[in-house]
């Protein structure tokens, strides 16, 4: 191992590059044919009853975000709540799509 000394910010900076971003191998490590263990268990949707449960876990005076109706809402709620819920969380499975705004943190632009 070369022990180099870095005096100006921009050899520190091409160091900690060369540490952090090091060259690509040659050749990859990945053999040609690689072999995979079959899958554990099967993927299965969302049921009702798992989302029940997850309603149940939930603190009932907090929110889930600024700007947000408290957990209370959700859990006092959930019988009426989780047959409207169920398929769209299902179905964000089924059609392999997330939508955008469910992952906006910013509660105000959601809204």
């Amino acid at each position: 191992m070369v022990v180099r000394e870095a005096v100006t910010n921009a050899e520190k900076g091409a160091l900690l590059f060369e540490a952090f971003f090091p060259n690509k191998p040659v050749e990859s490590a990945v053999p040609e044919n690689p072999a995979y263990p079959p899958p554990r268990w099967a993927h299965s949707d969302i049921t009702d009853a798992q989302i029940h449960r997850a309603l149940k876990k939930m603190k009932p005076y907090k929110a889930t975000s600024r700007g947000t109706p408290p957990n209370s809402v959700m859990i006092y709620n959930g019988d009426l709540l989780v047959p409207h819920l169920a398929p769209l969380f299902r179905a964000t499975s089924t059609l392999h799509h997330y939508p955008a705004a469910w992952a906006v943190k910013d509660v105000d632009s959601f809204w």
